[in-house]
C-alpha cells in the first residue's frame, strides 16, 4: 500500500518564525518503496511530482522534503500552504498518509 510520512519540524518553524519563510518544508519522515524510489531521483533540475492519496500532488526538488518553493502551481502551492498549517500546528508530529 503506498504511504508516505510528513512533519513539519520544529526548527523550520522556528526559521520561519525569524523571517525566513523560504525556509518552509513538509520533511519526509518515510515512505512506502514506490514513493522513496521516486523521492531517491528528486533534485532541484529534477522535480519530481508526487501525489499523495491521488488527490494533492506535490513537487519534490529534493530527496527528503517537499518545499514551497519547488510547488509549480497554484494548486500545488495552496495544498502546500496547507499541509504546512495543519502540520505547524502540532510541531514535530509525523503524519501518515496511505492509500
Amino acid at each position: 500500500m503506498p504511504h508516505i510520512t510528513i512533519v513539519v519540524t520544529e526548527d523550520v518553524i522556528t526559521q520561519v518564525e525569524a523571517g525566513q519563510d523560504h525556509q518552509r518544508q513538509l520533511a519526509v519522515r518515510g515512505a512506502s518503496d514506490d514513493i522513496s524510489n521516486l523521492l531517491d531521483t528528486a533534485r532541484r533540475e529534477n522535480p519530481i511530482p508526487i501525489s499523495i492519496c491521488e488527490t494533492i500532488t506535490l513537487i519534490a526538488g529534493d530527496t527528503d522534503a517537499f518545499w514551497r518553493g519547488h510547488q509549480g502551481n497554484d494548486t500545488q502551492i495552496a495544498d502546500f500552504d496547507d499541509l504546512f498549517a495543519l502540520l505547524r500546528r502540532r510541531p514535530g508530529a509525523s503524519v501518515t498518509f496511505s492509500w
